[in-house]
Order: C-alpha cells, then structure tokens, then sequence
C-alpha cells in the first residue's frame, strides 16, 4: 500500500481512503419475507417435480420397471406423466 499522506499525524493509504463503508443492513419487511418464503418454495417444488421427472425417464429408459411402479417408487409423478414420458 502506498503512503499518499497524513492526517493529524497518522499516514492514509490509498486502499483506506478508497473503500467506501457498506451501509448497515437494513431488516427486511415482514411483506418481503412472505414474498421471498413463497418464491422459495415455488422453487423448490419445481425442482421437486423436475428431480422425479428425470427419475422417471431413466427408470423408463432402463426397461425395468413397470409405468405402476414407477408411480409407485416416486413421488410426485402421476400414471398419465409416466405414460407421457413412455410415448415420448
């Protein structure tokens, strides 16, 4: 670092005077948080049903279950989907 200075005695680097302070952080408001919580879990169940999706299509591709037992072994896909995913 250099040296560009003193004040009242004490040398100032550029790095010092160069970074600005972060504002304090501020609570989020009760609304932001429900908003937040719901795009969450929006998310989430999404990826849910995308992971089971993709568990499916390799369960169907291996040949050895059954369109029942694959709604059977994962949750969140329905016969109509696995059929779906069969033809496709």
């Amino acid at each position: 670092m250099q040296t560009t200075g003193s004040t009242g005695g004490s040398p100032v680097t550029t790095l010092q005077r160069a970074t600005p302070k972060a504002p304090a952080a501020m609570p989020m408001e009760p609304e932001i948080n429900k908003i937040v919580e719901e795009a969450t879990e929006k998310v989430r169940k999404e990826t849910e049903k995308r992971q089971a999706i993709n568990i499916a299509k390799a369960m169907i591709s291996s040949g050895n279950f059954s369109p029942k037992e694959i709604v059977e072994y994962v949750p969140g896909v329905s016969i109509e989907e696995v059929m779906k995913l069969k033809k496709s």
